[in-house]
């Protein structure tokens, strides 16, 4: 699992996945003003798969798919079960915060590459996660709205998440180097929605969609099923390939930047503190890069 050089097209990348994912949260929340926990997780999943079901089916037909367990694999730590940890968490704790957390990753990708996959990680590396963890520590605290009450428990759910992804990371990585990007992300999807369709059919989501509020939430998952998740994933999974499963984990640290931007441009106060803890995460995201 050696590092492959990183230039400048993969921290480009890296920035718009930033972009992407980090209004994902906010999307999120808007789900959650019509649809539940779990109904938006089972939404958020089967759109996806019914996007990816025309790829699935070209790839399937034009090669034999072995080990559909890993695709299984993949699709569960990478998309499903985050989808529903997510959910559930934001129900209790705000976006911001939702996505602050996610910056466990790092340090879940590190400890599990260690100690299951033999990674090498370097000096520069130990020290850039450290510090980005100090930096959305510190934007935790400094992000935190004192009118909401943040039941910090869910945040357990964040934290799941984070394993699952550090988990996806290292298994991408040693399985599925040389794999098409899209075709990975076509099959384990298509392979997880089954049973998320099942149950949206089964469900009160239909009712719902003949509501106002539910149609305009429906677009909000819908942005968030393609282009937050689907669209996403498929240029996550080329950067683990082209890089290391650390540097691609530490979107999850310049994530904490975009929630901070949605903050000024929603007339929130940003003091020095903020400030200093971008800067602990840009340092961090430099040395994590460096091999």
């Amino acid at each position: 699992m050696g590092d492959s050089n990183i230039g400048l097209k993969q921290i480009f990348t890296l920035v718009l996945l930033s972009l992407i994912w980090g209004t994902s949260f906010i999307l999120v929340k808007r789900g959650l003003l019509a649809y539940s926990p779990l109904e938006l997780a089972a939404l958020r999943v089967s759109i996806a798969g019914l996007v990816f079901l025309p790829f699935f089916i070209f790839h399937v037909k034009k090669e034999r798919v072995k080990n559909y367990w890993k695709y299984l694999i993949v699709g569960l730590t990478g998309t499903a079960i985050p989808a529903f940890c997510f959910a559930l968490a934001q129900t209790q704790i705000s976006s911001s915060v939702a996505g602050i957390m996610n910056a466990l990753t790092p340090i879940f990708t590190i400890l599990i590459g260690i100690t299951f996959y033999k990674m090498k990680v370097g000096g520069n590396q130990i020290i850039g996660v450290a510090l980005g963890l100090c930096g959305a520590i510190a934007l935790i605290l400094l992000g935190k709205d004192s009118s909401q009450s943040n039941n910090m428990w869910f945040a357990g759910f964040v934290a799941i998440s984070s394993i699952l992804y550090a988990m996806n990371l290292n298994f991408v990585k040693k399985h599925f180097q040389n794999e098409n990007s899209i075709r990975l992300s076509a099959v384990s999807f298509v392979l997880v929605s089954i049973p998320c369709l099942v149950y949206v059919g089964w469900s009160d989501i239909p009712s719902i969609m003949n509501t106002d509020a539910g149609i305009k939430a429906l677009g909000y998952v819908a942005i968030l099923s393609i282009m937050s998740t689907m669209i996403a994933l498929i240029i996550f999974y080329k950067l683990v390939q082209t890089t290391n499963p650390v540097f691609a984990s530490s979107v999850s640290y310049v994530v904490p930047i975009v929630a901070l931007l949605w903050g000024v441009w929603d007339g929130e106060f940003i003091g020095l503190g903020h400030y200093i803890s971008l800067g602990l995460i840009l340092l961090a995201v430099y040395l994590i890069r460096k091999n």
